[in-house]
């Protein structure tokens, strides 16, 4: 989901290789009881997919026509996902947020996109700054809840418009 406010990939490889050892150590992977809890490796995920390279998805019938690599990065922080008394050892679990996924050509930027929207929405804290489209904090309206403010972005939530009508 693109937001007016997300960063650019950095293009000097000290910037590239600082963002993502900030993505590995972001505050956001730290489990909430227990901060000797591996961070990274459980809160996101790389998987990867050929793709059809005009519509960027997956063509599930005829698998000749997806040509294109793409590496994809998602994930989200720890959530609480029961009380006590708790069905297992562990009340959390890490959460799926939609605002990062990231795909590319490669996973370095990939990985570097995530990071972007990792800072976005979570900034340097891990704590959620709240950024959501319109129509996810008001589902009744829909997408048509975004305005368009003339740059292809929502003059509201700030998100794309291709993300409110897709």
């Amino acid at each position: 989901m693109q937001h007016r406010d997300l960063k650019p990939i950095p293009t000097d490889i000290h910037e590239r290789r600082e963002r993502l050892t900030w993505l590995d150590q972001h505050p956001a992977w730290c489990h909430p009881e227990d901060p000797e809890w591996p961070m990274s490796s459980d809160c996101f995920h790389i998987r990867f997919a050929y793709v059809q390279p005009d519509t960027q998805t997956i063509d599930h019938d005829d698998d000749s026509k997806n040509t294109r690599f793409e590496a994809w990065v998602e994930g989200g922080p720890w959530q609480r996902v029961a009380e006590e008394p708790w069905p297992r050892d562990n009340p959390y679990e890490t959460s799926k947020d939609y605002r990062l996924n990231s795909a590319a050509t490669d996973l370095e930027t990939a990985l570097l996109r995530f990071a972007a929207k990792v800072e976005l929405h979570y900034g340097d804290d891990g704590i959620d700054r709240g950024r959501w489209p319109c129509w996810w904090k008001d589902d009744s309206k829909g997408p048509e809840a975004c305005e368009d403010a003339g740059d292809g972005y929502c003059k509201h939530c700030g998100f794309g418009m291709e993300t409110a009508n897709n």
